[in-house]
């Protein structure tokens, strides 16, 4: 069957539904034009692939964020809680939808700032998934965190001091904010780093305790049905710049060259596996521990944690998410 040009691109680039209202950046993009020019002239456009799928044998769960698709897939700024609506009227049709959803769960995400590290300001997202605790990724409280004895306690830098870490629910472009900061009183739990039975590495998942007070957010609740492939989703959290892992210049369009600042990331579920999902939102570094929100229902269908530049991005899913919790409460 013959496709249109319009069609044939959303299949080359893994988007089996439409194309972004921006369309017009295809043609202006040199990589894309080469892509364009390479994969049309070489492949059987009707047989590609309409999504873009992870496998056991795939090497890249490593510690990375990435830009999955290079069009169709906006980054949007989060200002007094809420979000700016895309160029594209898809997205808008979407995100709408799930608006007062959205904003619920915005507040409800945080960023992970240091003190007395010795490199680091902040060093990653992690969000309310129960009244007065947070889920971020293992290599995020590894930053500041250890076990020892059985316990898991605060690091301390190289002059002996111990290191600290407060969570800011704000941090907005353009946005002037005097929100207070939560202390993290306790790390509960951080993943072992083990392989599982499949050689699959062992979930990067840790757990924290925060102060709590009357302005905390109400938590995101955890997505208990089955996972589907190609629900629609939103990454929140706070990428930062990537340069090392992802095109600059692919990079800086998509992100507006704005950096370290809450977004709202949409995209869809690509794959799901037993320990694991992936989706094609874009993300940075920065945006490890974001949650992964279901659009439909508002709840977590997984935590982020990893990603490849034009590959994938991956997720904990929300059943091992609950499973960890339920471990430590």
């Amino acid at each position: 069957m013959d496709l249109s040009l319009q069609e044939a691109i959303a299949n080359i680039f893994g988007q089996n539904v439409d194309v972004s209202a921006d369309i017009e950046n295809i043609f202006k993009d040199e990589e894309i034009q080469k892509e364009l020019q390479d994969r049309i002239s070489s492949l059987d456009i009707s047989a590609l692939p309409t999504h873009i799928s992870a496998t056991k044998e795939d090497d890249t769960l490593n510690i990375a964020e990435a830009i999955v698709l290079v069009t169709g897939r906006p980054v949007l700024f989060v200002q007094n809680d809420s979000f700016i609506a895309p160029e594209s009227d898809i997205w808008q049709e979407r995100l709408n939808k799930s608006k007062s959803l959205i904003e619920s769960a915005i507040k409800a995400v945080g960023r992970v700032e240091l003190r007395n590290h010795p490199t680091l300001d902040w060093v990653g997202t992690a969000w309310l998934v129960a009244s007065d605790i947070l889920v971020t990724n293992r290599h995020v409280a590894r930053e500041f965190a250890v076990k020892q004895n059985n316990q898991f306690v605060f690091r301390s830098n190289p002059a002996r001091q111990t290191i600290r870490a407060n969570i800011d629910f704000k941090v907005e472009y353009e946005i002037d904010s005097d929100a207070p900061q939560f202390k993290v009183k306790d790390i509960l739990y951080i993943e072992d780093d083990t392989k599982l039975n499949d050689g699959v590495p062992s979930p990067d998942i840790a757990f924290l305790r925060i102060s709590s007070g009357d302005s905390l957010a109400t938590p995101i609740s955890l997505f208990s049905e089955p996972i589907e492939q190609n629900r629609d989703v939103a990454v929140i959290g706070y990428p930062a710049r990537d340069g090392d892992r992802n095109n600059s210049q692919v990079m800086d369009r998509i992100f507006a060259g704005v950096y370290d600042v809450k977004r709202l990331q949409p995209g869809k579920i690509t794959g799901v596996k037993d320990n694991f999902i992936t989706h094609d939102c874009s993300t940075l570094g920065g945006n490890s521990g974001s949650v992964v929100l279901d659009l439909e229902t508002g709840k977590a269908l997984g935590l982020h944690f990893a990603g490849t530049y034009r590959k994938t991005n991956y997720a904990v899913p929300a059943s091992v998410i609950k499973d960890r919790l339920d471990r430590i409460r």
